[in-house]
């Protein structure tokens, strides 16, 4: 049998090799209500998926997050290979678009915006991330892969947008939207099918229709 000590001091040196290591994770209130008292805040680091049909408040729901951090000074990268976040409309929501970098990767049936969302949630730059996940997702796979690892590194919080809910992704939490409502259907901390009311538009006109 081997030596517990040298073995866990084997193991030391390997997290420390690949960057691990114990990672902190914690709640941090972001100061938007639906999602403050919905998962108690957003993980960080980790993962949120929203998911919901055209029209079901989930790109309003990640605008109210995006809003709150701009405001306060801080960057957020939003990865749109689809093109559909319309910058005026986006200020229109409070984002403070001097904070707010837009990278639109090319959506051509394969996954260059899931390597384009690993390196920017990676890299530490943004504290929040958001992804419009494409119509075409090409490998269920490359949803999440490098992800998890990625928010680690970067103890970024990352906000996935998508159709339906995805379930390769490694999420934290997932929260479908519709009616109205934000509906909690996972969520690592042990809350389970809250419901809380989405975000407000805003009286301007909005190009996603309620999306």
């Amino acid at each position: 049998m081997g030596d517990p000590a040298a073995l866990e001091g084997l193991r030391a040196r390997i997290r420390a090799l690949e960057g691990g290591g114990t990672v902190r994770r914690r709640r941090a209130r972001c100061g938007v209500p639906a999602l403050d008292e919905a998962l108690g805040g957003l993980p960080v680091p980790g993962i949120v998926e929203i998911s919901g049909a055209e029209g079901s408040g989930r790109t309003r729901t990640a605008l109210a997050a995006v809003a709150r951090v701009t405001a306060v000074g801080r960057p957020v990268c939003w990865i749109d290979p689809g093109s559909r976040l319309h910058p005026p409309a986006a200020a229109d929501h409070g984002v403070v678009l001097s904070q707010l970098l837009v990278v639109r990767p090319v959506e051509d049936g394969s996954t260059p915006w899931a390597w384009v969302t690993e390196q920017v949630a990676r890299s530490g730059c943004f504290p929040l991330v958001v992804v419009d996940l494409p119509e075409r997702t090409g490998s269920r796979r490359a949803l999440s892969h490098g992800w998890a690892r990625a928010v680690e590194q970067g103890g970024t919080t990352l906000i996935v947008l998508s159709r339906r809910q995805t379930r390769e992704l490694p999420a934290d939490a997932r929260l479908v939207a519709g009616g109205g409502r934000l509906v909690v259907v996972r969520d690592r901390s042990g809350a389970r099918q809250q419901e809380v009311e989405i975000p407000s538009a805003p009286l301007a006109a909005d190009p996603w229709g309620g999306a």
